[in-house]
């Protein structure tokens, strides 16, 4: 759904120039203010807002008490935050570039051991997010997947994915969907160990001049600063209507994401769709992070497999008719760990 502007009469130069021109003249009154303050927030609808650990209500079973605490300042504070856009419910995990990120790869998604908790007793991760494309078929990932600088997930090798010719025209595209990297850069000064920078960008892309891939997941498709779900989610149209969507972008589901702020600082993001949980579109996922400041942003697996874990708690996406969270196995995880722990 196109986002509502605000009415001609309420525009924001309109009414920024009119409050600056009260104030000029010292006739900026309490009352006038307020008046024009409460036309201000009806005309730029679904803000987001805020839950701050220490006064938002208590979590219990993944409902969420509708009486919700506001707290602007804590919306690029390091950690997690549930925030309240519309109708729906997005969990964000933000933490700083110093971070340690890593992936993890099930090799069986029948073993029981392919869910976020087992991977959460797994690892000393605070914060993990399910992460790439899988054929729950045959358990083999159709994503690109590194870690350690070796590759340890090729969709080149899943043989229900090449094989399928209904597929064959789309497989350059699928092959070189976007990932998320790690890179390991040497430092001009031989006394400094190799820096650590993170980028999201096309699987053939090569890397910058002195860096190495350390870690990568792939995923898709980009959500900022570029849309390519075109290319990507495989999105067609014929004389205008909607023909092809083959993830579901433009329907409101349950999400996961991965982003970058302009210092390099990282975003997890799993946005719920349940009885108190609309879920997003892609298009409303990325004007979200956007409203966070995020600048890059790459989609991962959503719907069932959407997952958060939460130092000891554990967030699902999607939930079923009785409101009961569906606990999915996936194959690949994003594990994220706070610095100086």
């Amino acid at each position: 759904m196109p986002p509502r502007r605000p009415p001609r009469n309420l525009s924001p130069r309109n009414l920024w120039a009119a409050l600056g021109l009260l104030l000029c003249l010292g006739l900026g009154s309490t009352w006038l203010l307020t008046r024009f303050s409460r036309q201000w927030a009806a005309a730029v609808p679904n803000e987001p807002r805020v839950m701050d650990p220490k006064t938002a209500p208590k979590i219990e079973n993944n409902k969420i008490d509708t009486a919700r605490t506001t707290s602007a300042d804590a919306i690029r504070a390091y950690g997690h935050r549930t925030h309240v856009v519309g109708e729906a419910i997005a969990h964000v995990v933000t933490q700083p570039v110093s971070a340690e990120l890593s992936i993890a790869v099930a090799e069986d998604l029948a073993t029981g051991l392919a869910t976020i908790e087992a991977f959460a007793e797994d690892s000393s991760a605070d914060y993990i997010i399910n992460g790439g494309f899988f054929d729950p078929n045959n358990g083999k990932t159709t994503s690109h997947l590194i870690s350690q600088g070796q590759t340890i997930g090729d969709p080149a090798d899943n043989e229900r994915l090449v094989d399928n010719l209904d597929l064959s025209q789309y497989m350059p595209q699928i092959l070189n969907r976007s990932e998320f990297r790690v890179y390991r850069c040497r430092s001009a000064d031989a006394d400094v160990a190799n820096a650590t920078t993170y980028d999201i960008t096309f699987h053939d892309a090569p890397p910058p001049d002195g860096c190495r891939v350390s870690t990568a997941i792939g995923a898709g498709p980009q959500l900022l600063p570029i849309d390519t779900s075109e290319t990507e989610a495989f999105i067609d149209y014929d004389n205008g209507t909607l023909i092809r969507d083959a993830i579901g972008s433009l329907q409101p589901n349950a999400r996961s994401a991965i982003g970058l702020y302009p210092d390099g600082a990282i975003a997890l993001i799993m946005v719920e769709k349940n009885a108190s949980s609309s879920g997003m579109t892609l298009l409303e996922l990325a004007d979200f992070a956007k409203s966070l400041g995020i600048t890059k942003l790459l989609n991962l697996d959503g719907g069932s497999s959407s997952a958060l874990f939460v130092a000891g708690q554990t967030y699902f996406g999607l939930a079923d008719a009785e409101d009961n969270p569906v606990r999915r196995p996936v194959k690949s995880v994003i594990l994220l760990t706070q610095p100086d722990r």
